[in-house]
């Protein structure tokens, strides 16, 4: 009865000093694996640029999905639809980025996007943000000291190439 009790006592020890081990594993890998999404708003010189961002992260592999609309006066608005693939590296609240190529490199996609970042444009260019943690619901996206958008987790499963 005692070596029941002593063995119970040590597997009762063993499993409580692993607890703050697998919280740590599982933090890690939610910081790893997670979609989110927001909306943003460019106003140019030309006109105005609305876009929906989906972001997916996985391990060291990303990509970017955005969908926008630019509105010029006196010319019918255009839709630019763009996909990225991205190696990321992320290093407590900051990710490097790194295009893979671009779904869309025609003229007309260029064109419409000259106020973005080369990131979206051109394969092997990079991208460094500052991701601002608010609660689990989301984060706002933070270039240079000035908040981009927010950008609201999601539970959106994506398959990777």
């Amino acid at each position: 009865m005692k070596n029941r009790k002593f063995i119970l006592l040590g597997i009762l020890v063993v499993v409580f000093s692993c607890l703050p081990l697998l919280w740590l594993e599982f933090q890690s890998w939610q910081n790893n694996h997670f979609s989110c999404e927001g909306d943003l708003t460019l106003i140019t010189k030309d006109g105005v640029i609305n876009a929906k961002l989906k972001f997916h992260f996985n391990n060291g592999d990303g990509e970017y999905y955005g969908v926008s609309k630019q509105i010029v006066a006196n010319k019918p608005e255009q839709d630019v639809n763009r996909s990225v693939r991205f190696k990321y590296w992320l290093e407590k609240n900051e990710v490097l980025m790194v295009s893979e190529g671009t779904s869309d490199e025609s003229e007309l996609a260029n064109s419409l996007t000259q106020n973005i970042p080369d990131f979206f444009r051109y394969k092997g260019r990079g991208l460094n943000l500052r991701l601002v943690t608010q609660g689990y619901a989301g984060f706002v996206i933070v270039e240079d000291d000035l908040p981009l958008f927010y950008c609201a987790r999601t539970n959106e499963k994506h398959n990777f190439w």
